[in-house]
């Protein structure tokens, strides 16, 4: 067996210790409050307190999922390693980020025979 990197998506919510402990790639989802874009990596680019006191204001965020050409990216970065992926996806029942995960899968598998993700 290969090595491997673990992918996750910020809908995991994983701690920022565990990130950093086992070099766990994020895949940000987007996030649009305020009139201002984040990308949502867990590593509190996205200040709480601010987001529920927008809430509270009346402003309504919205979520944008990861696109496959992200997926792409990242996962051609760790086979370009010679290692595989793992990915650990939000519900595809919640979130289209799975279907682009599976897209940008299908793209490189192609030319990244002997790799698995």
């Amino acid at each position: 067996m290969r090595d491997f990197i673990i992918v996750t998506d910020s809908g995991s919510d994983l701690p920022f210790h565990i990130i950093n402990k086992y070099n766990v790639k994020v895949a940000g989802i987007s996030c649009t409050f305020n009139g201002k874009e984040a990308k949502d990596d867990l590593t509190d680019k996205i200040n709480i307190k601010d987001f529920y006191e927008s809430i509270e204001n009346g402003d309504m965020p919205s979520t944008a999922m990861v696109n496959p050409s992200e997926f792409i990216t990242i996962f051609e970065s760790i086979l370009k390693e010679n290692k595989d992926v793992i990915y650990i996806s939000l519900s595809s029942n919640l979130s289209g980020t799975y279907n682009s995960s599976i897209i940008a899968k299908e793209a490189l598998l192609k030319e990244y025979k002997n790799s698995k993700i």
